[in-house]
Order: C-alpha cells, then structure tokens, then sequence
C-alpha cells in the first residue's frame, strides 16, 4: 500500500509528530511504501530511511484566500497513494482542499486534539472561527480515528454517517532495568505553562523543603528561559534541563529516571509525553486531565491526582522516591499493560481495516 501522510510538522517532540514518526516507520517496516508532506515553521525535517520525506515550503503552503491545493496537488499526484492520512492540518492546509484530496484518494483524518472543535490558540487568528465552521462540515464526510475515550464523547456533535474510529496510540516495552539514578524525576512536557511546567516547580519546591532528596530533568525547547530565575537559583544542581531528545536519547533519559511526572493542565487527548513512562516500565504521577486516566491507573502504574492540587503532586512523587521497590513494581505493570493493550502490531492491523473501510466509502 501506498500511503500519505499530510501533517504540519515531522520533527519535533510534540504527540502528533512523535506518532507520526513512530507510525510511518511500522508502516515501511511492515512493508508499505510511505510518504511524508510536512510544512514549514515545525522543527527540520530528519532523514529517515526508507520514507520519502518532502517540505511544504511557505510558497507552497495555503494562505487563508486560497481554494483547494495549488501547487501541492502536483507533488500528491506524483506520490500515487492509495490513501492519505491527514494529521494536523488545520494550519497547513484550506477546508476546501479535502474536497479535492478525496478525488485523490480515501482520506482517514487522525485528530489529535480537540483543535477541531475549539481553537486551541487564544486569541485566535482574524477569521479562524468561520474557518472552523468549514472544517466542521467538511469532517463530517471524513473518517475520523480519535486516540481516547475522552475526545470521542468531546467530537460526538461532528458523528455523521461515517463511522468515529477509536484507536489509541501503541507502545514498545522497553527493558530498561532499575532506574540507574533512583531518586530522579523526568519530566518530558516541555516549557509551555499548560503542560504543567510550573505546577512541577511548585511541587518539587515542596519536595525540597521537606527534604525529600531527589534531582529533576526537565525537557523541552528553551525550557531554560520559561523557568523563573529565583527557582532556578533555589532547586540549583537538584535541576538539569535538557532540550529536546531524539528517540536513543529519550530512552537514555527513560533509562535514568525513577518516575516520570506528566502535570498537564490541558484536557489531554491521550498524553503521549507521560505514556512513555509507562512503556519504559517506570510509574507515572500525572494529573487527572482529559484521557490520562485511560492509561495511568492509581496504584496501579502510578499515581493519579486532581488537576492542580500541587500539594498532592508533590506527595505522589514523594511516595514514588520514598519507596524504590513499590515504583518498580507500578513501573513494571505500566509495561506489562502497554504490552498487552497497546501492540504495534494491533494497532496496524486496526489502521489498515480503517484504510479499507475508508476505501470502500
């Protein structure tokens, strides 16, 4: 099979694009000839053998006035595929162009946030809301596949005759052993405030004054600069922040850290950043946003806390780095689940029946 994937970016750390990366590369691996069209503004496009990687450049990129694909549409017919999978393309593309996209191929349009249904960006830009009346309608004669319980009740209103797939992201188990520093905390949200930043500065202030011994990794673009600079002065060498990793480097990170803390403050559409800890057999203290609590389960892969409550962040972290052989074993059932629940292998086979099904729509 041939397949298309349309998104904003390809490189980078964010959930659609980890995905994307991951899934493209089980597709090739599974014997699929696999394109990327990514567009400008997200991180450089990397090599990756065996996927035909092309940049959407600004020239080429669909401003607001425009109808249908232009330029792009040249470059699409020339990859012949046999389906295109759309990820986030609310910014890269016009509601106009799925029109002409359908004549191309089957479409299944993977949503990865609640984007589709409330702008995600506040103020939004000159227009946006009419624009998202368009893609509203033009969803509804797409097949849509969401990653969690939560966003499918979030988008009943966009149900049409086409079917809403529920398709969570997979995992690979990684056999990383006892954490080689045991009383370090990972964090993987990056520096906007949304994800929780600083409810974990809070929370490790906390775990410092009660003397709680423990060191911190913070990753993310610039994380450094969204850090005020009186914390950074108190947590001192208890703090090492990183930007972000490439897939041998998280595993680097995975394999250091004690616990992996997710304090997202969004209404998370699955929470990928803190899924990772689970596939790396290491316990999650996440905060109970969105579809967190479809995978982090309290006590028995972590810990799950209420949104904001920064006290009981820091307590759940505390119990983590009080009591190694306890986390261990909430880290060693996160794996085992992912293991059972969260198969590449599943998750291809899933997404090949919706191809097909999209293809016979």
């Amino acid at each position: 099979m041939r397949i298309l994937h349309l998104n904003h970016g390809y490189g980078g750390g964010g959930g659609a694009e980890t995905y994307l990366r991951r899934l493209a590369r089980l597709q090739r691996d599974h014997g699929d000839v696999v394109a990327v069209l990514a567009a400008e503004g997200a991180s450089p496009v990397e090599p990756d053998q065996g996927i035909e990687l092309q940049r959407i450049e600004p020239r080429a990129k669909l401003r607001f006035a425009q109808i249908g694909l232009g330029s792009l549409r040249r470059r699409i017919d020339a990859l012949r595929p046999d389906v295109i999978h759309l990820h986030n393309v609310l910014r890269l593309l016009n509601p106009w162009a799925l029109d002409e996209l359908r004549r191309i191929a089957p479409l299944v349009w993977s949503l990865h946030d609640l984007e589709l249904i409330a702008p995600l960006e506040q103020p939004s830009p000159p227009g946006y809301g009419w624009k998202l009346e368009r893609w509203r309608g033009r969803a509804r004669r797409t097949a849509l596949v969401v990653p969690s319980e939560f966003l499918l009740r979030r988008i009943q209103p966009l149900r049409s005759a086409n079917r809403i797939e529920l398709l969570a992201p997979f995992g690979a188990p990684l056999h990383l052993g006892p954490p080689q520093e045991p009383a370090t905390v990972l964090y993987l949200g990056g520096r906007r405030i949304e994800k929780g930043l600083h409810e974990l500065l809070a929370a490790l202030g906390l775990l410092q004054e009660w003397r709680v011994g423990f060191r911190a990794i913070l990753v993310g673009d610039q994380i450094e600069c969204a850090i005020p600079a009186y914390q950074q002065a108190a947590l001192g060498d208890q703090l090492e922040l990183n930007a972000p990793v490439d897939e041998d480097g998280l595993t680097l990170l995975l394999r250091r850290a004690a616990v992996v803390v997710f304090p997202s403050l969004l209404p998370e559409s699955f929470g990928l950043a803190g899924f990772e800890g689970c596939c790396a057999g290491r316990p999650v203290v996440g905060y109970d946003s969105g579809a967190v609590r479809e995978w982090l389960l309290p006590g028995e892969n972590g810990y799950l806390v209420r949104a904001g409550d920064q006290r009981a962040l820091a307590e759940a972290l505390a119990r983590c780095l009080h009591d190694p052989s306890a986390a261990r074993a909430l880290g060693e059932a996160g794996r085992r689940r992912v293991a059972e629940r969260h198969r590449p292998e599943d998750h291809l086979e899933a997404l090949r029946a919706i191809y097909a099904e999209a293809g016979r729509g």
